[in-house]
């Protein structure tokens, strides 16, 4: 664990760099997809070789129980190593910024906040997951989303040609009055009987090409939200939330989400 660890932490590094951004965004712009990039690549294939020795360890043991003993048999090693290292590892930050994100809206919306604490202490999860679903409307980790053309299009009077890259934004989608009345008002009601539209919640992408990890990062912030407010309550810091800011190209709370975490007598 400790040498996974490092090779993650060097791994993150990489990838959240500005050059990696830069260069990354320079190829899409030039060649239309984002190219190789040293760094990164020699820090994946670091983790990946740890990966590896514990699935080969799985597998010469038959140990079974864990998630990893399920997956053995699904792939070659070299593909379970790189899909472990895109479903659990690389994507630690967007659920702990969604989660953030959810924290800081509940400290400055105690009426939603009690709601909720009466649904955990009744063991329903329904409101709760209608609250993670209106944060990730208003605060997407990600503002955009991307799709290449297979075809030559035509889109609201703009001729496309097949090849080019288009970039979706989440939050002028996510934002638009008349799909969401009120729409930058925290109402997790909007969401209650009633799953987000395909094409009109993009914060985990849209259509059959969403986030491959949406219902494990779902799941967890249920079962996050369910611990945490089984024995704290939230109390907001003084004085009015900032924007979120933008890094390395996600939306994150100004602060770090900072709030006040009481217990629950």
């Amino acid at each position: 664990m400790r040498r996974l660890d490092a090779a993650m932490l060097d791994y993150c590094a990489a990838v959240e760099s500005n050059a990696f951004l830069g260069y990354g965004v320079m190829g899409v712009a030039l060649r239309g997809r984002w190219p190789s990039y040293g760094p990164v690549d020699r820090a994946a294939a670091a983790v990946d070789t740890i990966v590896l020795e514990e699935i080969a360890e799985r597998r010469a043991t038959g140990a079974a129980g864990d998630f990893l003993a399920m997956l053995v048999d699904t792939s070659d090693d070299a593909t379970l190593a790189r899909d472990l290292r895109g479903l659990l590892l690389a994507g630690y930050e967007t659920t702990a910024v969604t989660l953030a994100s959810v924290v800081e809206q509940l400290a400055h919306h105690p009426d939603v906040l009690a709601r909720l604490h009466d649904e955990v202490d009744a063991g329903g999860h329904a409101y709760s997951d209608a609250v993670v679903h209106e944060t990730m409307r208003l605060r997407p980790s990600f503002p955009f989303t991307g799709r290449r053309a297979t075809r030559d299009p035509e889109l609201a009077g703009l001729s496309v040609k097949r090849g080019t890259m288009l970039i979706i934004s989440v939050m002028a989608l996510q934002e638009r009055e008349d799909v969401y009345p009120e729409p930058r008002a925290f109402r997790p009601e909007r969401f209650l009987g009633e799953r987000p539209g395909t094409y009109t919640w993009l914060a985990f992408g849209g259509g059959p090409h969403r986030c491959i990890g949406a219902s494990l990062a779902l799941f967890e912030a249920r079962i996050v939200l369910r611990e945490l407010l089984t024995q704290r309550t939230i109390e907001p810091l003084p004085g009015r939330p900032k924007p979120p800011r933008q890094t390395h190209p996600m939306l994150v709370p100004s602060d770090g989400a900072r709030v006040v975490l009481r217990g629950r007598g």
